[in-house]
């Protein structure tokens, strides 16, 4: 029963405790390869501003929720994948 209690206080005690490890990486994004200023955006959302730009899709506006269904969908994002 003794060894018993005595495990399960050294799980609590590590369960309770506060982390204490921390890890600090120093990245430079603007150096290569990632170049971060340099690389233009590929990606949904720069995509479709950039068919907002050329009028090649247009956003409805719709309430309750404003243009969030038209951007979802647009974004090829369930909206049953949202809490609307």
């Amino acid at each position: 029963m003794r060894r018993c209690l005595v495990v399960v206080a050294a799980i609590t005690s590590m369960w309770i405790a506060p982390v204490q490890a921390q890890i600090s990486i120093e990245l430079d994004v603007e150096a290569p390869p990632i170049l971060y200023s340099d690389t233009p955006p590929d990606n949904r959302v720069s995509r479709l501003i950039d068919q907002i730009r050329n009028d090649e899709i247009r956003l409805t506006y719709n309430r309750p929720h404003g243009y969030l269904r038209s951007l979802l969908g647009a974004l090829e994002i369930p909206e049953s994948s949202q809490t609307l």
